[in-house]
């Protein structure tokens, strides 16, 4: 095989892996979202009273979705927008790190702890670093049991996209040119196999 047709198929592959990965995000967006709630339903009122003062009253997402919109010289965000927007965001977000997994999975598959381990680099990523950029309150801002909470979460997170990854069919190598529909050898039920 020819390097050309190697690279072709790696990239075939990893188109592929992160589709899958995407919708297995999307999972474990809502697989973390259960955990997180749980977490924080359980934590005494004080802590979530010094989380709410260090956020304004706002999600970090709802924080970002109203940083974008002044950054694109839109204006700022009335509260129900603020709440779409960042939602849509936390949504977006979970799908593209999942997408993000799959395409790596895809060149070098891993176990649970994988999963695991990518998980943490997003907590790391998304919940300490990334809001320091772009102004937001800093880790110490918050309480000890809001960096756990994160944390526990996005472990879920790395362990649900893991799973659900595996668990979604991805493809072993991308479509031959036998079972591309324009091709005069197409068979549907070849195809569906493959």
């Amino acid at each position: 095989m020819s390097s050309r047709n190697v690279a072709r198929n790696t990239v075939g592959r990893m188109l592929g892996y992160a589709l899958a990965g995407g919708l297995a995000g999307i999972a474990a967006t809502y697989a973390m979202d259960r955990v997180t709630r749980a977490l924080m339903d359980r934590q005494r009122p004080a802590i979530t009273a010094k989380e709410e003062a260090a956020r304004g009253g706002k999600s970090a997402m709802e924080i970002a979705a109203e940083e974008t919109s002044l950054a694109l010289g839109r204006g700022p965000l009335t509260r129900p927008e603020r709440k779409r927007w960042g939602q849509r965001l936390h949504w977006t977000t979970g799908a593209l790190a999942g997408a993000t997994y799959g395409a790596i999975s895809a060149v070098r598959p891993g176990d649970w702890r994988q999963g695991l381990l990518y998980g943490a680099a997003v907590f790391a990523l998304l919940d300490e670093a990334v809001p320091v950029a772009l102004g937001m309150p800093g880790p110490g801002a918050f309480p000890w049991q809001t960096h756990a909470r994160g944390l526990a979460g996005h472990l879920t997170y790395g362990l649900a996209t893991h799973a659900a990854l595996r668990a979604l069919p991805t493809p072993v190598r991308p479509p031959t040119p036998s079972l591309r529909p324009w091709s005069r050898s197409f068979d549907l039920r070849g195809a569906l196999r493959a």
